[in-house]
């Protein structure tokens, strides 16, 4: 997908100025204002934002993964196959439907990620879709992730993980320039599909006569 989009710039952009018109119809265009107000009144929390863009996203899923597989097995194979699920949709929209980023498609955005040299580790050479911001797997996948350890753990301090650091996601994604807001519903929205699937898939597995009979 990402070579079928990567001569596909300039309709990228097109496409995010519409995703931006349309958020300015329903008012969610504060992408440009929370940036500012951010890196002008506390650019250590923009800073730390970026590393948390970079560093809590995949080593984070490979962590949950693992764990999943070592201690809860049938939550890992429903977080494997909300992840392949939600995958697939994603790349069915990025395929025929690439956004750019706000750092790309507007000038007056800050790559983050660039000014602090962390792109060889954000956006890999070769593998990184640049133009694909919608839907955010960073906040889909994330979302994915912590739904399904929060269903796995009986630790308190794990659960109120699982609930808050998807939205320390979802606010990186957005002060880093890397996502627009509307990214995150979307991302969500995706993560919804992909663990609804999962649970069906799970439940049919574990249940085959129940899940083969009429009615």
């Amino acid at each position: 997908v990402r070579w079928h989009t990567l001569d596909r710039t300039e309709d990228a952009v097109a496409n995010a100025r519409d995703v931006l018109a349309l958020e300015g119809a329903i008012g969610l265009d504060r992408e440009y204002a929370i940036q500012g107000a951010t890196f002008e009144s506390a650019p250590w929390l923009g800073h730390a934002a970026t590393h948390v863009y970079v560093w809590g996203y995949l080593p984070v899923l490979v962590a949950a993964t693992a764990w999943l597989f070592l201690r809860h097995r049938d939550a890992y194979r429903t977080l494997r196959t909300a992840l392949v699920v939600s995958g697939c949709l994603g790349l069915l929209v990025y395929a025929p439907l690439p956004v750019a980023p706000p750092w790309i498609s507007d000038d007056r955005f800050t790559d983050t990620v660039s000014e602090l040299s962390l792109e060889g580790f954000a956006r890999p050479a070769g593998v990184m879709n640049e133009l694909g911001a919608i839907p955010s797997f960073h906040c889909g996948w994330l979302t994915i992730a912590a739904v399904v350890v929060f269903g796995a753990t009986r630790s308190r301090l794990v659960r109120v993980a699982c609930v808050v650091y998807p939205a320390v996601m979802f606010f990186a994604v957005v002060v880093t320039g890397n996502h627009w807001i509307i990214d995150i519903p979307a991302g969500v929205a995706l993560a919804a599909l992909g663990v609804l699937v999962a649970s069906r898939h799970e439940a049919a597995a574990r249940h085959p006569a129940t899940a083969s009979t009429p009615g």
